[in-house]
């Protein structure tokens, strides 16, 4: 897992603006397998985030953007968040390095963030290099999947139905 900034995000896309190439991929990804609740339960988003690793990481590099904290307070525990970046290197704030970018053998890594981004009810936007895929994580506790493959939409939907999520 590599731990960037905004700025080294774009560099390594070639884009200018990293929300502008997020909202860029929810327009033109064709395929959206709808919108979810989030589960309450934190097995649950264990294991959502777990089922995520599984299917995106053979894509990497996958990156999870934290787009936006602070806004249920009594949920965040950066102590643990910060202290999980800190034991892999890393000692920037979140607001400077927001974006985190895994390989296909950091699935421990990736099973980690998403799930504390779930866990402290954060805004985080997972998506692939190529743009295929754009996984959308609000505040508000919903989930929405957007994919560029028809047969990836159908696949997802048999591996997420087990899961139980509620479609809103």
């Amino acid at each position: 897992m590599k731990i960037i900034s905004t700025d080294e995000a774009c560099s390594m896309l070639g884009v200018e603006s990293l929300p502008g190439f997020i909202d860029s991929l929810s327009e033109h990804l064709p395929h959206r397998l709808g919108a979810y609740s989030i589960p309450t339960d934190s097995g649950a988003k264990c294991s959502l985030s777990k089922l995520l690793g599984d299917l995106l990481l053979p894509g990497a590099p996958i990156f999870i953007y934290v787009a936006e904290w602070g806004i249920w307070p009594s949920a965040e525990n950066f102590d643990l968040f910060d202290g999980y970046r800190r034991s892999v290197g890393e000692d920037r704030p979140l607001k400077l390095a927001p974006v985190h970018v895994f390989e296909t053998s950091d699935r421990s890594a990736f099973v980690s963030i998403l799930s504390m981004a779930l866990y402290f009810v954060w805004d985080a936007k997972v998506f692939d290099q190529s743009g295929t895929v754009l996984v959308t994580f609000s505040h508000d506790e919903w989930v929405e999947i957007e994919t560029a493959d028809p047969a990836v939409a159908r696949e997802w939907s048999m591996e997420l139905d087990p899961m139980e999520l509620e479609p809103l």
